[in-house]
């Protein structure tokens, strides 16, 4: 189930239908957008990676301890590298958009959810 939920979050990140607040940047000249969404996309690659960064430390210091759950003896680093894994994809997503922004010359907006 672990591992299901980041995946989903990186599909979610993929498809663009994650929780937003943009009611005022809706609202703000195209260039303003173009920017902030930009700028959120950086943020949002940057995190993923710091994210990832301590994930896979402390699914490697499970590993090393032989970590174990309680009922099932399952090697705990298995399900937190879950979380490494699903915001891997996340940062790689967004740099993903970045690059393809660059190259593009513009950065898109995204439309809101019909």
């Amino acid at each position: 189930m672990i591992w299901m939920a980041f995946l989903g979050a990186a599909v979610v990140s993929w498809r663009e239908r994650h929780l937003r607040m943009d009611v005022l940047v809706r609202r703000f000249p195209a260039p303003l957008q173009a920017v902030l969404r930009a700028a959120e996309l950086l943020l949002l690659a940057g995190l993923g990676g710091f994210v990832v960064f301590e994930s896979a430390g402390y699914a490697w210091r499970m590993f090393a301890l032989d970590q174990r759950s309680n009922t099932a003896g399952i090697p705990m680093w298995l399900p937190h590298s879950a979380v490494g894994v699903g915001f891997g994809l996340i940062a790689l997503i967004a740099l993903w958009r970045v690059v393809k922004a660059v190259r593009r010359g513009r950065v898109e907006t995204t439309e809101p959810a019909p």
